[in-house]
């Protein structure tokens, strides 16, 4: 960041204050734009995850076999 603002201080003839106050406003807008593309990114590989959870789940689930015990909120388990 001091080397993109020292070259811009020596290319665009502007007071410092406001080539200050430009890198300001755009480094918080590259940061939203990153947490939206790892959003996006993230979209992409969670719904097949999903899928696979959700199949696993269905395989077990159509055993027939009850469940042994229950957790303290009443999820059943087996072993």
């Amino acid at each position: 960041m001091t080397f993109t603002t020292w070259a811009a201080l020596g290319v665009i003839k502007q007071p410092p204050l406001l080539l200050g106050l430009a890198f300001s406003l755009l480094v918080p807008l590259g940061m939203a734009m990153i947490g939206v593309g790892l959003y996006f990114v993230g979209s992409l590989f969670l719904p097949a995850k999903i899928e696979a959870a959700r199949a696993l789940f269905a395989a077990t689930a159509n055993e027939g076999s009850t469940p042994i015990g229950q957790d303290r909120l009443g999820v059943p388990w087996r072993f």
